[in-house]
């Protein structure tokens, strides 16, 4: 009886053991990612193809180098499925995209994705961060393109926190992309009424950061289209200081150069992210000083009549 017993045991367990790793084997189901982009607002755009309706399938963006991004859970229907994740960790064009149902195998793509571009236009304000460690003070710093023709750009720099506000209006060249600067100011008719000039004060390196590399091209011997092709400038006029570019990646979906810059005698070598296209625009800086980040772009236009610069003069 024992043994018939225990022969009886055996089996319901041989017996629930193939039960189970028939219950538990995922099923390997056909579906194709068809189209995959990035926009402005830091999400990724999936078109996926599948042959059946699946629920609570598991959608993760990974880095080319393997690393999580984001996921998210999706019910998805038979047929082209378009979908969003917001995504704010991508770092390289090529992102790697993992499809698990939940009752199927995982399916792994790779796919490259277009990077967004930055352009300046009229109307539009680019909002930044600066932030100075040293006092806690967060700064914001507001780039608007007040006016664009053929030859130039009309930009207004505004910073500001609650207790102040600082001013810096400039005009762009579109083809040499060297300034003119009225200098900071501390109201907006000052900087309207400025007579604009092409050398800049060193103190006002925090207002001009975003274009920080346009204004370089003072320096002599510096130009900005060929420090992007070489991808390195030294400058040993007054002190040796060298920049150098290393490798592309994506800052907040906007494919720019990395890079750092060193001061002969200084250990520190602080680095930056400045746009790999035209018009080349510093979207990141940190040092142990503080940091500078680009946030968004906005349609908004410059309130004059606000800042108190309505009919200033000349420059308006």
């Amino acid at each position: 009886m024992k043994k018939k017993l225990v022969l009886l045991i055996i089996i319901l367990i041989l017996f629930l053991g193939c039960t189970e790793k028939s219950i538990n084997k995922p099923k390997q189901y056909e579906i194709k990612v068809i189209d995959a982009n990035i926009d402005e607002e830091n999400k990724i755009n999936l078109e996926i193809q599948s042959k059946e309706e699946l629920s609570k399938t598991r959608i993760e963006i990974l880095n080319e180098n393997q690393k999580l991004a984001c996921f998210e859970y999706f019910e998805l229907s038979k047929g082209n499925n378009k979908i969003s994740i917001y995504c704010s960790g991508i770092e390289q064009k090529k992102i790697n995209i993992k499809i698990t149902p939940s009752d199927g195998k995982t399916i792994e793509f790779e796919k490259e994705i277009k990077a967004v571009k930055l352009v300046l236009e009229k109307g539009f304000n680019y909002k930044f961060l600066l932030d100075v460690f040293k006092t806690g003070q967060k700064v914001n710093y507001d780039l608007f393109v007040l006016d664009e023709n053929k030859e130039f750009y009309k930009i207004m720099i505004n910073l500001s926190t609650e207790d102040l506000n600082y001013y810096n209006f400039m005009l762009i060249d579109k083809n040499s992309l060297k300034i003119q600067s009225s200098g900071t100011k501390t109201s907006c008719k000052q900087a309207i009424q400025a007579e604009l000039k092409d050398k800049f004060d060193p103190n006002e390196f925090d207002f001009m950061l975003s274009v920080i590399f346009l204004s370089y091209q003072n320096i002599e011997g510096f130009n900005l289209k060929e420090f992007i092709e070489k991808k390195e400038f030294t400058y040993t006029k007054e002190k040796q200081v060298t920049f150098k570019l290393k490798e592309k990646k994506l800052f907040n979906l906007i494919e720019v150069f990395n890079g750092v810059y060193s001061i002969k005698g200084i250990k520190e070598k602080p680095e930056f992210n400045l746009q790999a296209e035209y018009p080349f625009i510093l979207l990141y800086y940190t040092s142990s000083e503080g940091s500078f980040k680009y946030i968004e772009k906005q349609k908004e236009e410059f309130n004059k009549e606000n800042n108190g610069c309505l009919n200033a003069g000349k420059n308006n």
